[in-house]
């Protein structure tokens, strides 16, 4: 109730700041959904890989224009939808200094030998969002157009082929990326900018000749990953999104918390409510493809299954023990689960794995497993240590499979944290891992969030219990002023309970069970 009522304060000191923050079918943010469906003005610029350079308008920024500098591409007609290991295909665009085009698509689909994906007229559309301190890459939307995708990729640095824009838009650095923001509007702040961006290129995008307005994706890495979050949640346009790395929730864990949690008291309050993607991922209603590995150092397991249970869209999974942290579309068959979810959705293809757990006990989970592609191996995938989630250990056991049924035994163990992993063969020798979700156990079975009972009042004050993870204490913050919190106590005992008692007062005060902290 606590949590309800500070949201919706701030949502109403926001509005009266001149924030639209609420649409009318979904949370929108600061941002003017409507607008940003707009065709930008657009000038076409040189070809390089296949691939044409456009710049396109930005949103206004310190009372000045802007523009963003993009790669786009487009197949054509008939371009083969294989997917050479390494090729840059051409796009056949025309010469340089007019838009490109494609002639229209007709007749009977056809039916491609290895994928089995029918051509269909318009072509699908991916929108590329590279992660944090990086630039756009015209070989990234090479690859999606050897795949029979039209595709676009902006830089969202404010950069262009020959370096920095003289009108780019704000900058992104790492810690001023949260703030502070150069004044008190929000409009001015960098994530504002970034999500305008990619809405803007996604109409651009759709404005080409041929291009399938209906059937576009998002595919992010690492921080682009994240808005790739914020953007599906915002925009009701997306069909598919697939965020690799990166996710939302950035002060309750990982690469991120640091940063969020040295902000003011006001900024942190408006990034929590207004920009951390983990306010859109309720919003989202396509499916979505979460990516990770559970060693990654941006978004540690359990922040990541934050994002998973708040996604309102339908999750599938891909999780694994350990995944490098990069550009891995570039690596050999590095993409193969966002291909085939995307393909699926985008244009037809065959489905990713289904793997559903139909009990879940103390000690054990039962799944069951549907797959269009031949299961090759199951796994389930556990780490009994602690401390950071990078240096964790996994163990991998491989389970029975009896056809599709198949029961995993967690370890004795405690705590420990466990994924089941699903190996499919694809074509051409290769194979995807998808996943379930994390499960979290302890020495009493608690959950990885802390679970706070009803808080009880009495006459000798406030009395606050729940159940935590084993091994780490909890800590109480307490506030007169909902923007002003100060840690009061911290229960020590290793065991899954907690309780606070807080004498009672004269004055009114609020109290929440922040987070929690290993034990050393």
């Amino acid at each position: 109730m606590i949590a309800q009522q500070e949201h919706t304060a701030l949502l109403g000191a926001l509005a009266l700041c001149g924030l639209d923050v609420l649409g009318e079918e979904r949370f929108t943010g600061p941002w003017d959904v409507v607008a940003l469906q707009e065709v930008p003005r657009h000038e076409w610029a040189m070809e390089t890989n296949g691939v044409r350079g456009v710049y396109y308008s930005g949103l206004p920024y310190q009372g000045r224009a802007t523009r963003v500098f993009a790669w786009l591409g487009i197949p054509l007609e008939g371009q083969s939808t294989e997917v050479p290991e390494r090729s840059v295909a051409s796009p056949g665009f025309p010469p340089s200094g007019s838009p490109p085009t494609i002639p229209p698509v007709g007749g009977t689909p056809n039916e491609s030998p290895r994928t089995g994906l029918r051509e269909v007229a318009g072509v699908p559309g991916m929108i590329l969002l590279h992660g944090g301190g990086q630039h756009v890459s015209p070989l990234w939307v090479s690859y999606w157009v050897d795949r029979g995708y039209a595709a676009i990729a902006m830089d969202l640095d404010g950069y262009g082929p020959d370096g920095l824009l003289p009108d780019a838009g704000p900058r992104f650095q790492f810690k001023p990326f949260f703030g502070p923001f150069p004044s008190d509007d929000l409009r001015e702040g960098w994530i504002y900018h970034a999500v305008a961006n990619v809405m803007r290129a996604h109409s651009l995008l759709t404005a080409q000749p041929g291009v399938a307005a209906d059937r576009i994706g998002l595919n992010g890495l690492s921080l682009g990953g994240s808005l790739v979050c914020l953007v599906a949640g915002v925009d009701a346009r997306v069909r598919a999104a697939a965020p690799v790395y990166g996710a939302g929730f950035f002060d309750e864990g990982g690469y991120w918390q640091g940063h969020t949690q040295s902000m003011d008291c006001r900024r942190a309050r408006e990034w929590e409510a207004l920009l951390d993607p983990g306010a859109y991922l309720p919003g989202i209603t396509c499916p979505v493809l979460f990516q990770n590995g559970a060693t990654d150092p941006f978004t540690p397991p359990d922040t990541y299954q934050r994002n998973v249970d708040a996604c309102g869209g339908t999750p599938t999974l891909a999780m694994r023990d350990h995944l490098d942290h990069g550009d891995f579309w570039r690596w050999p068959w590095g993409e193969n689960e966002v291909n085939l979810f995307l393909d699926h959705h985008l244009r037809d293809g065959p489905p990713p794995p289904t793997i559903r757990v139909v009990e879940e006990a103390e000690d054990h989970v039962v799944c069951t497993v549907t797959s269009s592609q031949p299961v090759v191996r199951v796994d389930l995938v556990h780490t009994t240590d602690l401390g950071a989630w990078q240096s964790r250990s996994w163990q991998h056991t491989t389970l029975e499979v009896d056809p599709a049924h198949f029961t995993a035994v967690l370890p004795e163990g405690r705590p420990v944290w466990a994924m089941v992993m699903v190996r499919v063969a694809l074509p051409a020798d290769r194979h995807a891992w998808f996943s379930t979700r994390y499960f979290f156990r302890d020495t009493a079975g608690s959950p990885a969030r802390i679970e706070i009972d009803r808080p009880i009042r009495s006459g000798d004050g406030l009395f606050i219990s729940g159940r935590k993870p084993f091994g780490q204490r909890v800590l109480l913050e307490g506030s007169e002023d909902l923007c002003e919190w100060a840690r009061l106590a911290a229960d020590a005992t290793p065991t899954t309970d907690f309780t606070f008692a807080q004498p009672s007062g004269p004055d009114r005060r609020f109290y929440r069970v922040r987070r929690w902290e290993l034990m050393q």
